[in-house]
């Protein structure tokens, strides 16, 4: 009857909204029950679920919520948002392309090119990560897992013939398996134990929202916390080390600690008038 979708504020049917909550249930892979202690309110259920599908559906729920609200935030001048995920305007073309088993030609800027090149690869799944979109697949011509952001995308199209990512790449370039251990979109190195320490109050934050899915804590005091990750030592995760500044610190494995000490010294080699 409150529901800011409710236009006619009247009561739903039982029997509609049984059907809607099962509708509910099967998209977003999730379980409404209702809370007899809670005042025979509806929750949800079943967030154990280890479903491979699970972060996608949480995303799906989550956007869904945000949907829900839109003539509120539309109307609503004390909000303010983020810039939306860039490339999107690709991710059809990519779905058809994944779904079908087809090969996607694409036009695309590289930074580290002074001219667009064309690739043709066999997509195997999308991934979000800061506001940017990516493609991962298989570049045809080389035989190698690819990594492409969609706004560097100049030109995308199907082509007529179906490609399958080739053996020896099938087993990695799936999403359980690609960005095991990884953060960020890079999938560089080998997974490592890495140890830092997280000075008050950023040691709350980082505990309220870990840097990755492996994260544990060490050891706690008043004033610090030490925890562990497991994780490959990519750009994307030094990037995210360093954006703590000195509210954080690597503790180790030493190489790695090393590492960040020389890239904090060439930062500070920036500023050396």
């Amino acid at each position: 009857m409150n529901s800011p979708l409710n236009n006619e504020k009247k009561e739903i049917p039982q029997r509609s909204f049984t059907r809607y909550c099962r509708y509910a249930e099967s998209l977003f892979d999730i379980e409404i029950k209702c809370a007899r202690t809670k005042g025979f309110r509806y929750v949800l259920s079943g967030d154990e679920n280890d479903s491979p599908l699970k972060e996608i559906h949480q995303w799906l729920l989550s956007a869904h919520k945000i949907t829900s609200l839109t003539e509120r935030i539309k109307n609503n001048k004390n909000v303010v948002v983020e810039a939306p995920p860039t490339g999107y305007e690709h991710l059809n073309i990519i779905f058809d392309a994944i779904d079908n088993s087809q090969g996607l030609k694409i036009h695309y800027q590289s930074h580290h090119s002074n001219k667009p090149k064309d690739y043709i690869i066999a997509p195997s799944f999308v991934r979000l990560f800061k506001q940017r979109w990516y493609v991962i697949g298989e570049e045809l011509k080389k035989k190698q897992p690819y990594t492409f952001a969609l706004e560097r995308i100049h030109n995308i199209e199907l082509t007529q013939t179906n490609y399958f990512i080739s053996d020896e790449n099938s087993e990695m370039l799936n999403l359980k398996n690609y960005y095991e251990h990884c953060f960020g979109i890079t999938r560089v190195g080998k997974p490592i134990r890495i140890q830092f320490r997280a000075y008050s109050p950023q040691n709350l934050y980082i505990q309220d929202v870990p840097i990755h899915s492996s994260q544990s804590i060490l050891q706690k005091t008043a004033k610090y916390t030490d925890f562990e990750i497991y994780v490959r030592p990519t750009f994307d995760l030094i990037q995210e080390l360093l954006s703590n500044r000195e509210m954080l610190e690597i503790l180790g494995p030493k190489n790695f600690r090393d590492e960040i000490k020389s890239t904090i010294q060439s930062m500070l080699n920036l500023y050396q008038d």
